[in-house]
């Protein structure tokens, strides 16, 4: 059972309950190509709500994240993106998503001048700067499906994105409650509440908004979710 989690982000909390609830069949399905090596990924509608709660759990652990805390994702299209938006959104926090693609090394952590309380990343050098430059909470993530830690050494200061989320509870901790006015999510400079991501489209009606949005979108509606891309 996954509890409501906050007043500003019910849908999120509707969807993910409704797909712990769905069975053992593949609600969310990822395909891509990681390190050269095409990978394909099915993950019911109960493991995917896992997944979140996890992410929640540890945000919640190690910074307290709630309304307000502002989580920059430097990770590509894939499912464990998709994972750490909707666990950040469980929690009421601010995802900036930086979307880059092919994931390479940066000199900075993304998410604008000012530094975010948390960078999640797939690479290492913007993990080891992020610490050095004082980010509250950095997390390297393994960008290989099945992987279940990093690989090739964690920077000192970083957590891992598999092994320390796979070790959170499976079912969603306390989190404190939002406000359906509070950012939800940033994106190129724009900026939606939780009201707004299942009530508005881009400005200038393109009807286009960051696919994370859209992918929690389609769950809230029990439908499933395919992600395709280069991993």
């Amino acid at each position: 059972m996954i509890p409501s989690p906050s007043d500003g982000a019910p849908r999120v909390s509707s969807a993910l309950a409704s797909l712990a609830a769905s069975g053992p069949l593949p609600r969310l399905s990822w395909t891509g190509v990681v390190d050269g090596t095409p990978e394909r990924l099915e993950l019911s509608g109960r493991v995917s709500a896992t997944w979140a709660n996890k992410v929640a759990n540890l945000l919640v652990e190690e910074i307290d994240a709630g309304p307000g805390t502002r989580v920059v994702l430097d990770l590509p299209l894939h499912w464990r993106t998709l994972a750490w938006a909707t666990g950040a959104w469980l929690t009421g926090a601010t995802v900036v998503a930086a979307e880059i693609v092919d994931a390479p090394d940066v000199e900075h952590p993304p998410g604008g001048s000012e530094l975010p309380d948390v960078l999640v990343t797939a690479s290492a050098s913007a993990a080891k700067d992020a610490v050095r430059d004082g980010v509250e909470l950095v997390v390297l993530v393994p960008m290989a499906s099945f992987a279940l830690r990093v690989v090739g050494g964690l920077p000192a200061g970083a957590l891992d994105g598999a092994a320390d989320v796979a070790a959170q509870p499976d079912d969603l901790g306390p989190v404190r409650t939002t406000e359906a006015a509070r950012t939800a999510l940033e994106l190129d400079g724009r900026t939606w509440t939780f009201a707004d991501l299942f009530g508005r489209e881009e400005p200038g009606g393109t009807g286009e908004t960051w696919w994370g949005a859209v992918a929690v979108r389609e769950w809230s509606s029990d439908a499933d979710v395919v992600l395709e891309g280069a991993g």
